[in-house]
């Protein structure tokens, strides 16, 4: 009996500790690692075709030491070099551009001597400060989680061998400013290398933009960077380099957004063609999390191919990074490695970054051999991405021509109009609803030849009380004859769903509707907030108080209690209520969408009713008259304004009309 117990016992803590290590902790409580990004071991040093994913090889060894050939039998023995020096420079900041929205700059660029990186990129547009405070410029790089973090940070690692031990990698260490080539819009930094060989220089360079033409013009928003290698050696040198690309984009509204930071690839085909490869932070994130928990570092993959643009994009601002020159026929980067940067509360709120590395560069003596790029650092604007190919970034969805025209619309009513973009989705209200108006006066008339075969359906139902399959045939019967569609109440509301789609694709992606103002509302492109709560909402997790979707889903209730016909039977009242129930459901779901897409809703929620209000009033709501009246199973009751016009008309054209309108008045 003791053993029997013994045993139990045994089996159950092996049964409840392999459960909880192996499916409570990953499931429940996964821990995101950081691995630093390394270069790749001979084997990733093939050339891999277009847009190859490669597994990162993060565990390859480091190179050994140059060693002597064995003499004699004896072991070899590593050569002894001679200490290098190594030369220390002061830290220093040096500030390109301007923050002044009249000066030909659209953004001031903080650039370190650190690494030789970008520190901060802040955009001089007050239509582009931050989400918080409109007087604080918005920095579209600049990473506040880790400031030792600096974008184009560059290591060598013929420089970095020759530093172990002393000062550390050059991507931390200080690097030399040239005073002499540093003007004001160009940046150098220098550093050469400890055994004086070569001396390796990083050239930064902002460019005047058009003040008029922000919007189209991309020049302004390209700086202009290039890496160069001086051989100061008595012979030819093969170098490499690894540089961080773009880090710091901003998330704003983070409780409410859909769009996360999401890498962004432009892939070149051997024809020239640009092909889009996005990665989002949450696939990042899982794929660190696999690596960690199954302890295989090649679970994070390695982008390879000809790139045309890399960089990362959050919901309005992008940074990509694009080589210049032709890279069909030379391209500079052999692969692309992503690292975790800081683990966010969720994976879609990972922040993380990724190094690209060069392919090897053959310097010869005496020669200065150099790689160009352009780093685009602004708006997420089809005219502004198009002189990178990159407008594949901007995801409109499946519906996105209708979003661009609807876009387009808006900005033509505040641009010539002057009106603020709350008016400009009104009139586009406006104009959808006008153009939908035939399908309404159809959804109005059949609700009313709805009401009016009431008795008729009644009487069906009484008598195939017993057979359902021959009410049915009679009910669909009687629906043909009156010249009634069940479906045709349906098509407003279908023909609406892809503008719904569209606008909420418009105001997720257009950078106009950010930060745009409309009575209490601060920003368009977000939730209303018209005041905080001392309490979270339960099932919503949020605090902020937002009157437009409860205003929209109270218009919502009221449209479906007008329009919607009276139930003919049980089954009917019951999908009613139940459609009732749907509305407060939807509550929840439009608590947290932008204010604009309330904004559309609550004017199309108006404008039915009183469209519904203006038919009724003028009879438009009758249903076109039988052919025969004998063989009619409906019989109308004209509106009032129908019946007087018919009767002047009669008047005008019969006299013995006159008689009849004595005799007969209108009902």
């Amino acid at each position: 009996m003791e053993q029997r117990r013994l045993i139990t016992y045994v089996i159950t803590c092996v049964v409840f500790s392999s459960v909880w290590f192996y499916l409570i902790v990953p499931t429940f409580f996964p821990q995101l690692v950081q691995k630093p990004p390394v270069k790749p071991d001979a084997a990733n040093e093939q050339k891999l075709a277009d847009g190859e994913v490669k597994p990162a090889d993060v565990n390859a060894k480091p190179a050994t030491p140059d060693t002597k050939p064995a003499e004699d039998g004896q072991p070899a023995a590593a050569e002894v070099k001679p200490p290098v020096e190594v030369t220390s420079y002061p830290y220093r900041e040096v500030v390109l551009g301007s923050l002044d929205p009249k000066s030909n700059y659209y953004y001031q660029v903080s650039l370190t001597s650190k690494g030789a990186g970008v520190s901060r990129i802040e955009l001089n547009d007050p239509r582009y400060s931050t989400d918080t405070d409109r007087a604080v410029p918005l920095a579209v790089v600049g990473n506040n989680h880790n400031p030792e973090l600096a974008t184009l940070q560059t290591n060598i690692p013929y420089i970095d061998d020759q530093l172990k031990g002393k000062s550390g990698k050059l991507d931390v260490i200080n690097w030399k400013v040239n005073e002499e080539l540093t003007k004001d819009d160009t940046a150098v930094f220098e550093y050469p290398s400890p055994d004086g060989k070569v001396t390796v220089r990083r050239t930064y360079t902002i460019q005047n933009g058009k003040p008029d033409a922000r919007d189209t013009d991309p020049t302004g928003y390209l700086l202009k960077t290039k890496i160069e290698f001086i051989n100061q050696s008595g012979e030819e040198i093969k170098l490499s380099y690894n540089s961080h690309g773009p880090v710091g984009l901003p998330l704003e509204n983070v409780d409410n957004i859909q769009r996360f930071r999401n890498l962004q690839f432009g892939m070149l085909n051997v024809e020239g063609g640009v092909r889009h490869v996005q990665v989002t932070a949450g696939e990042l994130a899982n794929q660190f999390e696999e690596a960690q928990t199954e302890n295989d570092p090649k679970k994070v993959e390695t982008y390879t191919g000809m790139f045309q643009f890399l960089g990362q994009d959050v919901q309005y601002f992008a940074a990509l990074l694009h080589p210049v020159g032709s890279q069909l026929e030379s391209s500079y980067i052999e692969r692309v490695v992503p690292y975790l940067n800081l683990p966010g509360r969720d994976r879609n709120h990972t922040d993380f970054g990724f190094t690209f590395e060069s392919k090897p560069v053959s310097v010869a003596k005496g020669e200065t051999v150099g790689h160009e790029y352009e780093l685009f650092a602004g708006p997420k604007r089809s005219p502004l991405l198009g002189s990178l190919r990159a407008d594949d970034i901007m995801e409109y969805g499946w519906f996105g021509s209708i979003a661009k025209l609807m876009l387009s619309m808006m900005n033509i009513f505040h641009r010539y109009l002057f009106l603020p973009y709350g008016l400009c989705i009104i009139m586009l209200t406006v104009i959808v609803r006008g153009a939908m108006f035939p399908l309404s006066r159809k959804q109005v008339q059949g609700a009313q030849k709805m009401k009016e075969l009431q008795p008729k359906i009644k009487e069906l139902q009484t008598k195939y009380a017993d057979d359902k399959e021959k009410l049915a045939r009679a009910q669909m019967e009687l629906f043909a004859k009156a010249g009634y569609n069940p479906l045709a109440g349906c098509l407003p509301m279908l023909f609406q769903l892809p503008i719904f789609i569209a606008l909420y694709s418009a105001l997720q992606h257009s950078v106009d509707l950010r930060m745009a103002s409309f009575l209490w509302v601060d920003n368009l492109a977000a939730p209303d907030h018209l005041f905080t709560l001392p309490f979270t909402l339960p099932f919503i997790g949020t605090n902020s108080f937002n009157l437009l979707p409860i205003l929209t889903i109270v218009l919502f209730i009221v449209q479906q209690k007008m329009f919607m016909p009276p139930p003919t039977n049980e089954e009917q009242a019951m999908q009613q209520k139940m459609m009732s129930y749907m509305m407060v459901f939807m509550g929840f779901m439009f608590y947290k969408v932008p204010a604009g897409l309330c904004v559309y809703f609550i004017a199309s929620s108006l404008w039915g009713l009183a469209e519904r209000k203006l038919l009724d009033w003028t009879g438009a709501n009758e249903p076109p008259a039988p052919t025969d009246d004998k063989k009619a199973d409906v019989v109308k009751k004209p509106g009032y304004f129908s019946n007087l016009m018919k009767q002047l008309d009669q008047a005008a054209n019969d006299p013995q009309a006159k008689q009849l309108s004595k005799t007969k008045k209108p009902s």
